[in-house]
């Protein structure tokens, strides 16, 4: 652990190095535009506001190697301790589940007016019923979708949990 810190550390002071002497010049050097494509965006007179940002992502073997990746927002939430249960039931469903590529419980607003920007008082009209699941607990979901992506399925559950798999 101390020695991934360490690495992690030196890497870290690398970039803060490059980027000083990047916003000393005022521009970034030939070489360091020719290892990142995103770089091609940028010319003398860029700044932070007019690109795309350049971000390098650090992913274990562990992470990259599984099959299933749970991604969560950094401004995001789930009030309910079911919710990854509930996603892995259709992933790992023994029939259907090879059908599935993704997941998703679309974000909701709370406490906004009937005007809201965020369409949060659109309902989704369509609904899927799955085996073992009673009338009862469809009503209490507000929205659960499954629409075709690539050939896969991609399930969108929104409201309360699904409680048999």
């Amino acid at each position: 652990m101390a020695k991934e810190r360490s690495s992690l550390k030196k890497l870290y002071e690398e970039m803060k190095k490059r980027i000083e002497t990047t916003a000393k010049l005022g521009q970034i050097s030939e070489d360091k535009r020719k290892e990142h494509k995103g770089f091609h965006e940028w010319d003398l007179v860029s700044n932070r506001h007019d690109h795309q940002a350049i971000v390098q992502i650090r992913v274990s073997s562990r992470i990259s190697n599984g099959s299933i990746i749970l991604n969560v927002d950094c401004d995001m939430y789930s009030n309910n301790s079911e919710s990854v249960r509930d996603a892995l039931c259709f992933l790992m469903d023994e029939e259907k589940g090879h059908e599935i590529a993704y997941v998703q419980y679309p974000q909701k607003f709370n406490n906004l007016t009937k005007n809201d920007i965020y369409g949060t008082s659109f309902r989704v009209i369509q609904k899927m019923r799955d085996d073992g699941r009673d009338v009862r607990e469809e009503r209490r979901a507000e929205t659960i979708i499954a629409r075709e992506n690539s050939g896969r399925k991609v399930i969108v559950i929104g409201g309360a949990s699904v409680e048999q798999c």
